[in-house]
């Protein structure tokens, strides 16, 4: 999937991806980004919404860091 241009509005939603508990996890990508856009904050590269959160789990990418949160808390 391309996005036309680098947005917070450019995103997609699956909806009832998983009908089952979620008991564990697995998530692999590659993801080749603009260094320009990541030398100028954030980018948050897959995020998981759960029926307590919308982001229940994510990963972002810092400028020196990687972040995967889950639930609130960053791992």
């Amino acid at each position: 999937m391309i996005f036309p241009t680098l947005s917070s509005q450019n995103y997609v939603i699956k909806y009832n991806a998983i009908k089952s508990d979620l008991s564990a996890f697995t998530l692999c990508l590659f993801a080749k980004l603009d260094s320009d856009a990541i030398g100028n904050g954030e980018q948050h590269v897959y995020s998981y919404a759960t029926q307590s959160s919308s982001n229940g789990i994510y990963l972002a990418l810092f400028s020196s860091t990687i972040e995967i949160c889950i639930e609130g808390v960053a791992r």
